[in-house]
């Protein structure tokens, strides 16, 4: 229990280090407050697309944006020119929450009961992997 309210705090005092390409500031992703478009992570490797779709909750993407798809030594493995797009069923739909690690190498990411998996995930950007899944 204390592990997730750890989370909780980190996620929403953090949220704000989402940046647009406009430098506009993502906070939380609730649909009453979701704003569709692309948010860079910290090294402009990776983008998260974020489709506000009112009642059905927020959902996401994840893009590689790095030159060739190459974000670095194993990206190659994972990512493809052709296959820049990542999105799952677990984490991508009914986001509540999403907090880049400060290389932009990682991502958290918390879904909603309703519509998500109820679930926080920790992703591992450059190999494409889910590195935790925790209840919330």
């Amino acid at each position: 229990m204390f592990i997730r309210i750890l989370i909780f705090i980190s996620l929403f005092l953090s949220s704000c280090l989402f940046k647009k390409h406009e430098d506009q500031a993502l906070r939380n992703l609730f649909p009453n407050s979701c704003k569709d478009g692309l948010y860079y992570g910290p090294n402009k490797l990776f983008a998260i697309y974020v489709f506000c779709d009112d009642a059905s909750g927020t959902t996401i993407g994840l893009i590689n944006t790095s030159p060739g798809a190459y974000a670095g030594p194993g990206s190659e493995k994972a990512w493809r020119l052709s296959s820049r797009f990542w999105q799952e069923p677990g984490f991508s739909c009914d986001v509540e929450y999403a907090r880049w690690s400060s290389d932009g190498k990682k991502i958290v990411i918390r879904t909603g009961n309703t519509y998500g998996s109820g679930k926080t995930y920790s992703l591992d950007l450059i190999n494409k992997q889910i590195e935790k899944e925790i209840a919330n």
